[in-house]
């Protein structure tokens, strides 16, 4: 397992770059639910193209 690379600060910039309020980044619309719902995704993702590696038995242990 890799560990996880740094975020390029240019990129947090950008997806900061419309943040106003606290609503636009902890909102029900906000940056973090949108970068959860990704991570969800790219979670799926892997499981699903590891059936039966170390990898998804792991996941499928520790996932809530």
């Amino acid at each position: 397992m890799t560990l996880p690379k740094a975020i390029p600060s240019d990129l947090i910039d950008t997806l900061l770059s419309g943040y106003q309020k606290p609503e636009d980044l902890l909102g029900e619309n906000g940056l973090l639910k949108q970068l959860t719902k990704l991570r969800r995704v790219r979670t799926a993702y892997l499981l699903a193209s590891n059936v039966g590696t170390p990898l998804f038995r792991y996941a499928v242990r520790t996932l809530p």
